[in-house]
């Protein structure tokens, strides 16, 4: 809202975007794969990953940067908002036009600074490993095959 205050959006442009985002739950998911009934389920996992985990600040990383920038809270949350941005710029651009984008990217930063310093912030990621049952051989193939080998077996007998 603070955008729209600010006069970078129009407030009517804003209340009109939808971007509907669905999860589902792992039994959902879990239902939804044994349902179809194409697949067996071998591995099914879900954990929680920091908006910043792939911006390693353990020990080994910052021996290998020679650099403390990369434990500052405001460039892990540009990191963040760098690919959010990859994802949802086209759509708000098309949506709000390219003039706002570095505008929202900005805020969407500063926000994700103030999370990663209470340490909030973290992706629900799954981990499905499926194989493909074996086809069921069909009936009919089956049916069929053995009457014509009936009917060979017949007329040879005669």
């Amino acid at each position: 809202m603070d955008l729209v205050v600010e006069g970078h959006l129009e407030e009517e442009k804003l209340d009109s975007l939808n971007l509907p985002n669905y999860t589902p739950s792992v039994e959902e998911i879990r239902y939804i794969v044994e349902e179809e009934g194409s697949f067996e389920i071998l591995y099914l996992e879900t954990f929680k990953l920091r908006h910043d985990a792939g911006f390693s600040i353990d020990d080994d990383y910052q021996l290998r940067s020679h650099s403390q920038v990369y434990c500052d809270e405001h460039v892990r949350a540009a990191y963040v908002a760098s690919f959010i941005r990859a994802v949802y710029e086209p759509i708000l651009a098309s949506h709000f036009g390219e003039a706002v984008i570095p505008h929202i990217f900005h805020r969407f930063a500063k926000n994700a600074a103030k999370l990663l310093r209470m340490g909030k912030g973290f992706f629900n990621n799954l981990i499905i490993s499926l194989a493909k049952k074996p086809e069921k051989p069909d009936i009919f193939i089956i049916l069929t095959i053995t009457i014509i080998l009936n009917l060979f077996q017949i007329i040879n007998e005669s």
